[in-house]
């Protein structure tokens, strides 16, 4: 989840965060990926889904 925070709280980068954290810009995406959909399904799903 900490690159939910930097990347839509902070509003950094790809490059940014992948160098604040030490791994890939690959990697950044990735978890920024995961962390969105694991949002949107705590938060009952996308919201198209349920129609």
């Amino acid at each position: 989840m900490e690159v939910i925070k930097l990347r839509y709280f902070l509003d950094l980068d790809y490059e940014t965060i992948g160098r604040i954290l030490k791994i890939p810009i690959g990697t950044v995406k990735s978890r920024i990926s995961v962390g969105i959909n694991k949002l949107k399904e705590s938060l009952g799903g996308d919201i198209n889904e349920r129609y």
